[in-house]
């Protein structure tokens, strides 16, 4: 069933992710885009001599990828893709690294709903984007605000 509105939302539902394989390309984009060409990511040499010893994606990409990743779902499976708005995060943990070649999937679960007002409530799901492994590499919580459905004062006796 499709998401409408917070009333249509419940605690306890889950949705995975289709995979997303993350690419040298995916790694050298974001460095582009962001500058930050520290050597963990970007520098195979400097890595093969690293405890890693290969390079790593930057954690804020696979955040970034988790994002998209999570609008996939929600939209369909855990919350109304219209009219919700993203509200932060909380406990964004790295948990492992993430190469080039891993394949991620983000494991979703409405963990908390809290109405706001007559208008809106928020929505709490907890994320873990997981590898091939079934390794979590990344962990946190996302909360947005949902419209609640509008009362008709004529339906109250």
């Amino acid at each position: 069933m499709q998401r409408q509105m917070y009333e249509d939302c419940r605690v306890g539902e889950k949705a995975i992710s289709d995979g997303r394989t993350i690419t040298e390309a995916d790694i050298v984009a974001y460095a582009a885009l962001t500058g930050d060409w520290n050597p963990i990511h970007c520098n195979a040499e400097f890595m093969s001599e690293h405890p890693f010893g290969e390079r790593i994606a930057h954690g804020l990409l696979i955040l970034s990828i988790s994002s998209g990743l999570l609008f996939r779902v929600v939209g369909y499976e855990l919350l109304p893709l219209k009219n919700i708005v993203f509200v932060g995060l909380e406990q964004v943990r790295f948990v492992n690294p993430t190469r080039i070649g891993d394949t991620l999937r983000m494991h979703a679960e409405t963990i908390e709903m809290k109405p706001v007002n007559a208008q809106s409530g928020l929505v709490t799901v907890r994320i873990k984007m997981v590898n091939q492994r079934q390794e979590a590499v990344l962990t946190t919580r996302a909360k947005f605000a949902v419209p609640r459905k509008r009362l008709d004062a004529s339906a109250v006796v």
